[in-house]
């Protein structure tokens, strides 16, 4: 169905070029039909702004872009200019119109960029919320990143912060008070990051960062 509307649209998510539409179908699929708030940052030809006011069906989609898109606002999309390095006027547009329960990074796809935004968004998402990254690769490119990779290395950091030192015996983020055991092998507390992400889905690409 997704995949099915990316090539309707012409988003280059679709299978006739990242295929990110087969991994967003089994994220997306269950909040087909929820009120929930979208915020894409890069609209460019606003192909995937209309992905997903097509695909869901009673939610608010929101786009950033360091140009005017405004052509492409509609009854449930707006848009913003904004450059995705701005944390106050993300802090800003978050608080007035979220929280978000998805956001989408499509923007520079410079790692830095990149880094910032998820630095300042990700506490602002919605709790359970879903904060992705597309187009990794660039990360990697001197053209877009000059070899920086600090949005990777951050990435990195997380999957050791979310598993490192046994703080938590627990899979289960909400038991840790029933820890048991393990409550005595911990090393120090768990910080704020530890505890709120529940899972990083990291493919081809395109990373999901899930907030517990």
């Amino acid at each position: 169905m997704i995949n099915e509307l990316c090539l309707k649209f012409g988003t280059d998510k679709s299978s006739e070029l990242h295929n990110y539409a087969e991994k967003y179908e089994s994220y997306f699929t269950p909040l087909k039909d929820a009120k929930i708030k979208i915020l894409e940052i890069g609209i460019q030809n606003g192909f995937s702004l209309k992905t997903w006011e097509s695909f869901f069906e009673k939610a608010e989609i929101f786009g950033i872009d360091i140009n005017d898109c405004s052509r492409f606002n509609t009854e449930r999309i707006k848009t913003f200019i904004c450059d995705q390095r701005n944390t106050s006027e993300l802090e800003k547009i978050s608080k007035e119109f979220g929280p978000f329960d998805i956001i989408i990074d499509d923007g520079s796809h410079v790692s830095s960029d990149m880094k910032i935004t998820f630095d300042c968004l990700f506490p602002l998402l919605n709790h359970g919320g879903l904060y992705i990254v597309e187009d990794l690769h660039c990360c990697y490119w001197q053209n877009f990143s000059k070899g920086n990779t600090d949005f990777m290395d951050m990435l990195k950091n997380l999957l050791d912060l979310t598993n490192s030192n046994g703080k938590c015996g627990l899979a289960e983020i909400k038991n840790i008070d029933k820890d048991g055991f393990y409550q005595e092998k911990r090393l120090g507390e768990m910080n704020w990051w530890e505890k709120s992400i529940q899972y990083i889905h990291l493919y081809r690409s395109i990373v999901f960062i899930k907030k517990n």
